[in-house]
């Protein structure tokens, strides 16, 4: 699972779906979106991507970014 930041939702899936990404090398393709929350400002993005980070378990994760939509 990959947990990430982006301003350009599509530019950066495209990315990862050409191999340009050391997360894409790192789990293989393809990249599939799982959940995205546009609402988030970039700071408290940013801060929910470090927090999400440190969880051993991506369900959780999944679980906890479903309930903000």
């Amino acid at each position: 699972y990959y947990i990430g930041v982006t301003n350009n939702l599509s530019q950066r899936l495209s990315a990862h779906n050409r191999g340009n990404t050391a997360a894409t090398k790192r789990l293989g393709l393809p990249v599939e979106l799982i959940v995205h929350s546009p609402e988030l400002p970039d700071s408290d993005a940013r801060m929910l991507e470090q927090k999400l980070k440190t969880w051993k378990s991506p369900q959780k994760a999944i679980e906890y970014l479903r309930s903000l939509n």
